[in-house]
């Protein structure tokens, strides 16, 4: 009986002690925060005269210059081998490879196994949401052998710092991470002061590799693994956002965590012999040396050493006032408070270590900034008005933003004829011009053209024989090395970038008609990089012949692995071409009595919310230079798209605002409302229009699809004259194609087949 009871009591006393210490614990941070809020209150309360910087910015957590640093005597000449000489074969993610370390024994325990290897994958977790600078709060370290260990950074800060700094920094053991550059090398600094050495970034050697094209660990995962990882993009942006500082963290996170680093290696291997099939070993070589320079001898400026308040402050204002106007007093005056309660949030916020949006979001100290409280009371009025909701931390230094506010309105005088001569000597700044309009609708202009233009180039002419040595076709090189990763095809050639298949293509040997033999010229002709139609070499993108709205609709026998009926145009010429598509759809949309725009009741409530949130947008942002009588008209403009479809729209209005729609007197508030008043949300199926599937299905019945291809053929012929169509090109150009054995469209037909 003795055996029975004897254990049960001592794990009810182990239960006890544990939630008594966790009770303790919880009750010393609380007291730790009450204390450091009740200390800054005290200091914030400064005397009326003193300038906007009387708060100095106290560095009070996580400061480079003070950080515990373990000393390993870096030498920051010294030279690293950043090259993989372990072979790392794929292996795929199993939870049962990690291990939780959270004690100190623990840690030492794997330090052994970890010195024994010259490469490490390592990823960090960091949690920002309710901090300042943020702070660590997993390590996850990766051997080649797979064995991944997630560190708790907040269990073990001190013994991190004794035990892993040099692993960090030592120059024998290259560390793989990916996109490191600008956070996790920082981060390790902030928290531990390591000066992390031999590194090898998987991002920076992709976009070295692929001419600056930034890429996505999900990316990669994708390209090398074989589609083998689980994770989603959207599970990955949950995990991201997630609040990795809550203990204990979830069986979902401990995987997650886990996967960030468990292919680090081997997708750096992949990468390595990218570069080494293309004799580009030297430029690895240099692009890790770069990422080491940052590493080594860049002190990384954390959020207080980047803060610079004439330059933060002012992208801050102008997502809220959209422009300048350097003629209007009161505008001017609104800034010039805004400038100082937004560096004195910036100073409270870092010396309590929370993140300033949570102590106070910008639209409201644009409010506070407008309403000008002078008061504690007036203050909390001007907040319970507009209906936002404030902490216990700011509701405590709300008196210091009520005489930052006086201070800012009694230096205004002596400051507003310096502020207009600043305005007045950078013209472009100013809104009130024609030349400033033009010179914003350019700005766009480029925005766009930056946004949608081809970031590399598309033709990389890499060339595809057959296993007798007849050339197949041209392709590009991610595709090339597709068929070498899977085996089918042997590498001849680096220059140009060649490949021999190691299987018989489909269709090869069996007659052709004479057609066919001329569509042969157009895939083994090289592309160039230009606009077909004006022969430009800059911001060219993809233009689809048949418009997407059709081709998605179409059978895979006429729509897949076909490059003919998509070429390359610039960026006016691209427009161009769009205008004259939307015409021709017009006129199908008749012809066949489809109609074109979509009517889901879904989509057209969206179409009518963007347009309230337009209206509001203007009311917000170009109040100040409207005249009266354009307000009252855009008032009331505001009121009508309401009334509109009132039904849909008067359910989400809050209770307290809905006495606006009946006596139609618009304020700030309900203008609010309107400006972020957000879209329905749309299912997939309303996502879609149907226009074009119905005539795609409509066309297959009546067995015209050869027709209505070579329709939009000529059309784009006819209406664009394009001069510079590689050779080969043909309206007449073969519809129909047949997949090999080895496509994924022949595999979804035998198993449909099979299916069936």
């Amino acid at each position: 009986m003795l055996y029975i009871v004897f254990p049960s009591i001592l794990i009810i006393l182990l239960f006890i002690y544990r939630l008594q210490k966790r009770r303790v614990s919880k009750e010393i941070q609380s007291q730790i925060r009450s204390d450091k809020v009740n200390r800054l209150s005290s200091q914030l309360h400064f005397p009326a005269k003193q300038n906007e910087h009387s708060i100095k910015i106290q560095q009070i957590k996580y400061n480079i210059e003070n950080a515990c640093v373990v000393n390993y005597n870096t030498n920051k000449d010294q030279e690293f081998n950043y090259k993989i000489t372990e072979k790392v074969p794929f292996k795929e993610f199993n939870a049962r490879l990690y291990q939780y370390i959270d004690s100190a024994d623990k840690l030492q325990e794997i330090l052994q196994n970890l010195y024994r290897y010259n490469v490490l994958g390592i990823d960090l977790e960091n949690h920002h949401l309710n901090s300042y600078n943020g702070f660590l709060c997993l390590i996850q370290i990766t051997t080649p052998n797979y064995e991944t260990y997630l560190i708790d950074c907040l269990k073990l800060r001190e013994d991190v710092k004794t035990y892993l700094g040099a692993i960090f920094e030592s120059s024998n053991t290259l560390k793989v991470f990916h996109g490191c550059v600008n956070s996790d090398i920082a981060w390790l600094q902030r928290d531990f002061g390591f000066a992390t050495v031999n590194v090898f970034d998987t991002q920076e050697a992709y976009k070295k590799l692929f001419k600056g094209q930034r890429v996505s660990l999900l990316h990669l995962w994708q390209t090398y693994c074989k589609d083998r990882v689980k994770i989603t993009k959207d599970q990955k942006n949950q995990f991201q956002q997630a609040d990795w500082s809550a203990r204990p963290l979830t069986k979902e996170m401990l995987d997650y965590a886990a996967h960030d680093s468990h292919y680090l290696i081997y997708i750096a291997l992949r990468l390595q012999q990218n570069f080494e099939n293309q004799n580009k070993l030297q430029e690895l070589d240099e692009v890790c040396k770069e990422v080491n320079e940052k590493t080594v001898n860049a002190k990384y400026a954390l959020r207080q050493d980047q803060f610079k308040p004439d330059e933060t402050y002012k992208v801050q204002f102008r997502k809220i006032v959209d422009g300048f106007d350097p003629n209007n007093e009161e505008f001017l005056k609104i800034e010039f408070i805004f400038k100082g309660i937004y560096n004195l949030r910036e100073n409270i916020a870092e010396q309590v270590d929370k993140n300033p949006d949570e102590l106070c979001d910008i639209s409201t100290l644009y409010l506070l900034s407008t309403k000008k409280p002078l008061s504690y009371i007036e203050t909390r009025k001007v907040l319970d008005e507009a209906g936002k909701q404030t902490n216990s931390i700011f509701r405590q230094v709300i008196e210091n933003f009520c005489i930052e506010i006086q201070q800012r309105l009694d230096d205004f005088p002596k400051n507003m004829d310096a502020m207009i001569q600043h305005y007045k000597s950078q013209p472009n700044q100013g809104l009130n011009s024609q030349q400033e309009r033009l010179r914003l609708k350019e700005e766009r202009k480029k925005k766009i053209i930056k946004h949608y233009s081809c970031k590399k180039v598309v033709y990389e002419n890499c060339k595809m024989f057959s296993p007798d040595g007849e050339l197949l076709s041209n392709c590009d090189f991610k595709k090339a090395q597709w068929y070498i990763e899977r085996e089918l095809a042997d590498q001849i050639s680096s220059d140009p970038f060649t490949i021999k298949l190691r299987f018989e293509p489909n269709g090869r040997g069996q007659p052709k008609p004479l057609e066919e033999l001329y569509d042969d010229n157009f895939y083994v002709t090289d592309r160039e990089n230009k606009c077909v139609n004006c022969g430009s070499e800059k911001d060219y993108s993809r233009f689809h012949v048949i418009p997407t709205l059709y081709r998605q609709s179409f059978p895979d026998e006429l729509k897949s692995h076909r490059s003919h009926d998509v070429v390359l145009l610039c960026f006016t010429c691209h427009e161009k071409a769009s205008r004259e598509q939307d015409n021709l759809k017009k006129q199908l949309a008749e012809k066949y009595n489809i109609p074109l725009n979509d009517h889901n009741p879904n989509k057209l409530i969206n179409l009518h919310i963007q347009q309230i949130n337009r209206v509001a947008s203007t009311l917000k942002k170009a109040s100040f230079r409207l005249p009266d009588e354009k307000r009252a008209t855009l008032q009331k403009n505001l009121i009508e798209l309401f009334l509109e479809k009132k039904e849909q729209l008067l359910p989400l209005i809050p209770d307290d605002l809905k006495g606006v729609i009946e006596t139609e007197e618009i304020n700030n508030e309900f203008i609010m409302f309107c400006y972020n008043l957000p879209p329905t949300r749309l299912s997939n199926k309303d996502k879609q229009n149907p226009h074009g599937k119905i005539l795609v299905d409509k066309i297959l019945g009546e067995d015209r699809m050869s027709d209505f291809i070579k329709l939009w053929r000529t059309h784009f012929i006819k209406t664009m004259e394009p001069k510079f169509l590689p050779w080969g090109w043909s309206v007449d150009h073969t519809i129909e194609r047949s997949f090999g054995v080895f496509s994924k469209f022949a595999r979804k037909e035998d198993e449909q087949e099979n299916h069936k």
